[in-house]
């Protein structure tokens, strides 16, 4: 999942020479026009930070301005290494296993990795069973 993190500052003097996004006293904070400024999915906005924004434009005082910047987090990147990762470990894992071990089959009927977990600690798969239970401690559904 995508997470965007709004920051803002307060300013007298905006610089417009470039691309910024910015509220000027007197006017509100509109999701949906930044969102649209910057080709974002509204929906993957922090809401706090939404509404954090929204109550300090509405604090401003004449002359001042809020500059309002965004940062996606690494949440999704991470995730996507978690998955690869370990699926990259389980693959390599799998190959040094007969067919007969339970273990491989839950690897190959692609089951949960706590399931292939469990059976990988009953077999004497210690290192795998560690792994696998602490990415599925991980990971985030």
């Amino acid at each position: 999942m995508t997470t965007i993190n709004l920051s803002w500052t307060k300013t007298t003097n905006p610089d417009v020479s470039g691309f910024g996004f910015y509220v000027e006293s007197g006017h509100s904070f509109d999701a949906d026009d930044f969102a649209g400024a910057y080709g974002l999915n509204r929906h993957d906005i922090n809401p706090d930070h939404v509404h954090s924004v929204q109550d300090t434009a509405a604090q401003l005082g004449d002359g001042e301005w809020l500059r309002v910047e965004f940062e996606r987090s690494e949440e999704e990147a991470d995730q996507n290494s978690l998955l690869s990762d370990t699926e990259a470990m389980i693959a390599a894992a799998r190959r040094d296993m007969d067919d007969e071990s339970k273990t491989a089959a839950a690897i190959d009927r692609n089951d949960a990795w706590e399931v292939i977990a469990e059976a990988a600690r009953l077999e004497g798969f210690d290192d795998l069973a560690e792994a696998l239970e602490e990415a599925a401690g991980l990971w985030k559904a």
